[in-house]
């Protein structure tokens, strides 16, 4: 019986302990499908919060991408407004005491100055676009030059016509455009060069200039300021304007790049031939002084010491070749026919005329009369 019993009991109890693993089994499935929905509750919000991340990044993305857009049509105006600011201004100095228009458009008077300019704006305009592209180019034109020692260097160059137009010429210039001057800056010994010189130093750093066209290449003297410009970092801005078919060795020796108008201009320096007419003399009076033929540099006629540097005739020498008074041997005297001009750097004293040798108070100024001539 009892062995019976024992085989009874065992499935009871085997199952007792299935069932128990089951219930186990069946809590760890509840705990984890808990936790699963618990971890899909979380999934859930944080897949919100990455939504609205995203949300918020693509906003910002945008926005960026529209203040690149922004900035990138900032910079195209400001490159365009640069580029209309650099290449607005063109400015073109020319020494006009060597630089000398032909003598058909100086003859012409007013009419030659409006014609000119016109012409010269129309070289500068097309050399500029073949060159640096076509853009709105301003050309601020000045020429500074000693009217009256280039009417006089006219005059003396066998150009009397052309001489007495000048005036109406440089109006017929000046009435052609705003910004187109012809400036007589008087007989100060190379007043033209030092306006040339400072225009070209402070125009050259103003960043609004885009090229600087400089017509002065028939004097070296330039040479040390364009250099200086050069070595400063401005070669870019400058460039020559030639007007005689030669230019200075030194300024050739730049490297600059170079425009030709010398269809505009004088190709040659004036040749000054003349004969002094000193009018009839007695026998112990002034020799009448020979012809002259003398290649000379243009003519920037400051003073009676400019004459003589030219080997022309010099009132100084011949006055002080005449005897002085009876008695004496002083040879400095008063003329007073002279204009300050002709008788600056005379060492003359006040004497009366009776104080004079008689054959002195005959004379007339030799150099007043020489300026009659012309």
């Amino acid at each position: 019986m009892s062995a019976t019993s024992n085989k009874q009991t065992n499935p009871t109890a085997e199952g007792h302990r299935v069932q128990i693993s089951l219930n186990q089994l069946n809590d760890d499935v509840a705990t984890l499908v808990a936790e699963n929905t618990a971890h899909l509750a979380k999934i859930t919000d944080l897949q919100k919060e990455v939504n609205v991340y995203k949300r918020a990044y693509d906003d910002l993305d945008n926005k960026h991408k529209a203040l690149e857009n922004i900035t990138a049509e900032l910079e195209r105006k400001n490159e365009d407004l640069e580029t209309r600011l650099k290449g607005s201004r063109v400015v073109i100095l020319i020494d006009g005491d060597g630089s000398i228009f032909r003598k058909e458009l100086l003859y012409q008077g007013t009419k030659g100055g409006l014609s000119a300019a016109r012409q010269l704006s129309d070289h500068l305009t097309q050399f500029l676009t073949s060159n640096y592209g076509s853009r709105q180019y301003k050309l601020w034109v000045y020429i500074f030059l000693n009217k009256g020692g280039l009417m006089q260097s006219l005059k003396q160059g066998g150009h009397p016509q052309c001489a007495k137009k000048l005036e109406q010429f440089m109006a017929g210039f000046n009435q052609a455009a705003e910004r187109f001057s012809m400036i007589d800056v008087g007989w100060a010994k190379e007043a033209a060069d030092a306006k040339i010189k400072t225009y070209l130093e402070d125009e050259v750093r103003t960043s609004q200039t885009f090229k600087i066209i400089f017509g002065g290449c028939h004097d070296n003297g330039y040479v040390n300021n364009l250099r200086s410009q050069i070595t400063a970092g401005y070669r870019d801005k400058l460039v020559l304007l030639k007007t005689y078919t030669e230019m200075a060795m030194g300024i050739s020796e730049l490297g600059l790049p170079t425009m030709s108008v010398t269809e505009l201009f004088m190709t040659e320096k004036l040749r000054i031939t003349f004969t002094p007419d000193i009018g009839h003399s007695r026998s112990n009076s002034i020799p009448a002084t020979p012809m002259i033929h003398r290649d000379s540099d243009t003519l920037s006629v400051t003073s009676e010491q400019a004459f003589s540097d030219m080997g022309l005739y010099s009132p100084q020498k011949a006055l002080l070749d005449l005897p002085g008074p009876s008695g004496s041997n002083d040879k400095s005297f008063t003329l007073s026919a002279c204009s300050p001009l002709q008788a600056d750097n005379l060492n003359l004293e006040p004497l009366k005329p009776r104080q004079l040798d008689p054959k002195i108070v005959e004379y007339s100024c030799p150099f007043l009369q020489f300026s009659q001539v012309f």
